[in-house]
């Protein structure tokens, strides 16, 4: 074999790394939303000559249409999710996390491809400005990505919310008998919000315990809070 045969051997060979390597960064980057045809026009023809269909077909997968497929989940385990990612960054985040991790546990893909950090700024009431509830708007966010219905659930949830005695009994038993990985072990009281806002729902509840806003007591109130959020927006979901 001559040189010049080597050379275009070794030129096909690095070029095929290099295009594979691309189109496996486009997938998660969020270019999966491509069919495959258009990310290969992006490539040398002399390349994907070398790089079979399938290959290229199992690299590249079209994100499906909404509302995306969704399956049962364990509102317990939901639960659990909620609180320890809430601990990580925030209500926002932690529920939205707990619920979208929950997926790609059961169903895979498309769930891989989604940076649940995207719902950071949630935390505090959207970036602790003390508005909608961090939990609420991260629950939200995954209900509407997996049902055409989500208006009439997410108005039930928040109807729920503004009722509902935070942390859950639920909550304060797992706590108790440390089934959480983070956090404190303690009964902590509970109150019933009666609003939809950050400020609002952490305002009764320090009223109702004599504990700060700025307390470790109140920042373990709101994991607890983001896990119960998760596992009841779940169990509406697991309804449908």
């Amino acid at each position: 074999m001559d040189e010049q045969a080597i050379s275009r051997r070794q030129f096909l060979v690095d070029a095929g790394t290099l295009a594979t390597g691309f189109v496996t960064g486009a997938s998660i980057v969020g270019i999966t939303s491509c069919a495959p045809q258009e990310i290969v026009r992006e490539v040398p023809k002399e390349v994907i000559k070398e790089v079979p269909k399938e290959i290229i077909k199992e690299i590249v997968k079209e994100v499906p249409k909404w509302p995306w497929p969704y399956v049962k989940l364990d509102p317990e385990l939901v639960r659990k999710k909620g609180h320890l990612r809430c601990a990580g960054g925030g209500c926002g985040y932690g529920a939205f996390a707990a619920i979208i991790e929950a997926l790609r546990e059961t169903v895979g893909f498309p769930y891989t491809q989604i940076p649940t950090e995207l719902l950071y700024y949630g935390k505090g009431g959207v970036v602790a400005l003390g508005s909608f509830c961090g939990a609420l708007n991260g629950a939200a966010a995954a209900i509407t990505l997996v049902t055409n219905s989500y208006g009439g659930l997410v108005a039930q949830l928040a109807n729920w919310y503004t009722k509902f005695a935070f942390p859950s009994d639920l909550s304060n038993q797992y706590a108790k008998e440390r089934a959480f990985q983070v956090g404190s072990d303690k009964v902590l009281v509970t109150s019933v919000a009666n609003s939809l806002l950050c400020k609002d729902s952490i305002a009764n509840w320090c009223k109702e315990s004599g504990f700060s806003s700025g307390s470790s007591e109140r920042t373990e109130r709101c994991y607890r809070l983001t896990g119960d959020v998760a596992a009841q927006a779940v169990m509406l979901l697991n309804n449908l």
